[in-house]
């Protein structure tokens, strides 16, 4: 995430940082999926399984969003 961002910091273009910004909650899937595996699958976590399907399609879709604004930005330089 930090490597994209410097790449829009260096292409002064906002849809690289967009993109880093889509990563986040993909991010937090792993950290659900890792308090899961750490605690040994507690039930009382169980919660967290929820959770972490959540944010991973919800990463999915911020991720698909900005990689198209990135496409399109791309599309049009020449």
């Amino acid at each position: 995430m930090t490597l994209i961002r410097r790449m829009a910091d260096v292409t002064k273009n906002p849809a690289w940082t967009g993109l880093s910004w889509g990563m986040v909650p993909s991010l937090g899937s792993a950290m659900c999926a890792v308090t899961w595996h750490l605690f040994y699958n507690a039930p009382a976590l169980e919660w967290l399984v929820e959770l972490q399907a959540l944010l991973t399609l919800l990463g999915n879709f911020t991720l698909l969003w900005a990689a198209y604004r990135l496409y399109k930005v791309q599309s049009v330089r020449p």
